[in-house]
């Protein structure tokens, strides 16, 4: 079984506990595990000291959200001003340092304007002292780092931040002493959507966990299914159905009718039926299944408040019927009947122009449709799912319902599209 991705939220507990229950209930329903200390299914080595069993759970995060905010809450170590929330980010830049977790900062952006401010307010101070006014480092620090209702420890939390930022490590780097830090990103919030937002970019939230696997194994499922339709010629890959194309050019009339094709093409013919036999033999239709039953693909229309099958979802529908046709008609196939009764692989044959019953040729070229149609419909579905672009079925050229065009339009004559027949279930009674 594949393991969530995990997140740790690390923050003081008091002044967050809505937005830390808020972010674990999104985020578990996108599929991660999220670890939030106050919940009793907070993995922790209970033999542990509970500060120093928080920060080994770090150890288990791929992907840390650090909370910061008006309080700086309990001490690690009181001595050195280490709050236990800045040990844990000490303990989570390991990691980032090792490629083995990636951060998310976010600062309350009240927090981040009086940082600002007081910064400039220094700044004003210095340019003071250098015209004559008096003040010494204590009095420029207690001005800077006063607590107020908006920050209880001024000076702790603008530390933190100060480190977060790696400014000196900045600074160095400016001037030609270092490499850059890396994972000093930080995000100001005012509101529990600012950070969502910048967690959907991070953490490439554009569907569910559980939607992201499913769509990795039906990627994986196409590719599967597509390869045995694949033939490669000296570097080049082409479909199968370059053996039937021809075939499938020359059909014409009734089905009660002859279409006369040349011997070589019909050899060609047999080689199309004999790899399309192997490759059926393998199809896997397990997540295409899972697509179609999941409901993962389907699309809510506000307008009407009803669920609506989209393009892709159609379009998946519509392989897997091509998938079943190909299994129902290759079963018991008799390419025999092209090998040796009609002598088509003979060598005297393969020049000859030959009289065929379309009765004959009418399930091997609805199997060179079907062929045609499963490599085109992969290709978009594949495209749209990898790269997470949008499909539009009727750019997409499939096959006709038959490979006879005179069935064709008695078919269409009678055609009825989903509109009447929805129409038809809503007001039909039987008389």
């Amino acid at each position: 079984m594949l393991d969530k991705p995990t997140i740790l939220i690390s923050s003081t507990i008091y002044d967050f506990k809505d937005l830390r229950s808020a972010l674990k209930f999104n985020l578990e329903l996108l599929g991660y595990r999220v670890l939030l200390s106050e919940y009793n299914d907070f993995v922790k080595n209970f033999d542990n000291n509970s500060y120093n069993a928080c920060m080994e759970t770090v150890n288990q995060a791929d992907y840390v959200i650090l909370l910061i905010g008006s309080r700086i809450g309990g001490f690690y170590d009181k001595e050195k001003g280490l709050t236990i929330t800045r040990k844990e980010y000490k303990e989570a830049y390991k990691r980032v340092i090792d490629k083995k977790t990636i951060l998310f900062t976010f600062v309350r952006n009240d927090i981040w304007t009086v940082r600002e401010d007081r910064i400039g307010m220094e700044k004003i101070i210095s340019e003071e002292i250098k015209r004559g006014a008096e003040f010494n480092d204590t009095q420029i620090s207690l001005l800077k780092n006063h607590p107020s209702k908006i920050i209880n420890d001024a000076k702790v939390t603008f530390d933190f931040i100060s480190e977060i930022a790696r400014e000196g490590e900045m600074s160095d780097a400016i001037s030609g002493n270092g490499a850059f830090p890396i994972g000093n990103w930080i995000h100001t919030f005012s509101s529990y959507e600012d950070i969502f937002k910048a967690l959907e970019v991070g953490l490439h939230i554009q569907c569910n966990i559980k939607k992201k696997i499913l769509i990795s194994n039906l990627c994986r499922e196409m590719i599967h299914n597509v390869a045995p339709l694949l033939v490669n010629d000296t570097g080049n890959t082409f479909p199968i159905t370059i053996y039937s194309q021809k075939c499938r050019e020359k059909i014409n009339g009734k089905f009660e009718d002859h279409s006369t094709i040349p011997g070589s093409d019909l050899k060609s013919l047999v080689f199309f039926i004999v790899n399309l036999q192997k490759a059926a033999k393998n199809i896997k239709k397990r997540f295409i299944d899972e697509a179609l039953n999941s409901g993962e693909f389907v699309e809510f229309d506000a307008l009407c408040g009803k669920i609506k099958h989209g393009d892709l979802v159609l379009a998946i529908d519509e392989l897997r019927s091509r998938y079943d046709l190909v299994n129902e008609f290759i079963k018991g196939f008799d390419v025999e009947w092209y090998s040796k009764d009609g002598k088509w692989l003979s060598s005297q044959d393969s020049k000859s122009i030959i009289d065929v019953p379309n009765a004959k040729i009418v399930i091997p070229m609805t199997l060179h449709d079907a062929v045609c149609d499963i490599l085109s419909l992969s290709a978009e579905i594949y495209k749209a799912l990898d790269k997470n672009i949008s499909l539009n079925i009727e750019s997409i050229k499939l096959s006709p319902r038959s490979v006879l065009s005179y069935e064709i339009k008695e078919l269409d004559k009678g055609k009825v599209s989903y509109d009447i027949a929805e129409h038809f279930l809503l007001y039909y009674k039987r008389a």
